[in-house]
């Protein structure tokens, strides 16, 4: 999905948070993947899912490790 500047400015506002620079860079397939696994990492926390969140961890580490041999395009 490719978002336009005004559909990032949009949701920032919902969050109430300022614009950032960062907030409109493309990211890589790998960073999405990252992402989902660090919001899974946190949702496992809460539930106290400690094996699972441990399991996300590992991967993230595996991903952030290997960031140029995994090719998710």
């Amino acid at each position: 999905m490719i978002f336009r500047r005004k559909d990032i400015d949009n949701y920032l506002a919902q969050l109430n948070l300022a614009p950032n620079p960062i907030f409109y860079d493309p990211c890589t397939n790998t960073d999405i993947v990252k992402r989902v696994l660090r919001n899974l990492t946190l949702a496992f926390e809460k539930t106290g899912d400690d094996e699972r969140a441990q399991e996300m961890n590992q991967l993230i580490k595996m991903l952030s490790e290997n960031d140029d041999t995994y090719d998710l395009n």
